[in-house]
């Protein structure tokens, strides 16, 4: 079984950014123009801009902290099964 490359950090957090990122824009946009009009919700552009720096950010440094820890888990795991149980 070959050993399967771990994801560098700098790896890491460009995948989330440009994911994460690209998503909530839409997102965000998305429901400036539909969703808050049909809740009849008033957001200017100004506030909605802020709003999406803001969940981008938050979204960013979860996802790049849950994808650090899962590949601390699986480096690990592969570690063990290895059968170097002081690796850590």
């Amino acid at each position: 079984m070959t050993k399967r490359e771990e994801q560098t950090k700098s790896q890491s957090l460009t995948e989330v950014v440009v994911s994460r990122f690209t998503v909530l824009v839409v997102a965000t946009f998305t429901a400036e123009l539909f969703v808050y009009d049909l809740f009849g919700v008033n957001v200017s552009t100004g506030q909605n801009v802020g709003m999406m720096i803001y969940w981008s950010l938050q979204s960013i440094l979860i996802g790049y902290m849950l994808r650090r820890y899962f590949e601390r888990k699986v480096a690990l795991d592969d570690d063990n099964q290895n059968g170097d149980i002081y690796s850590i």
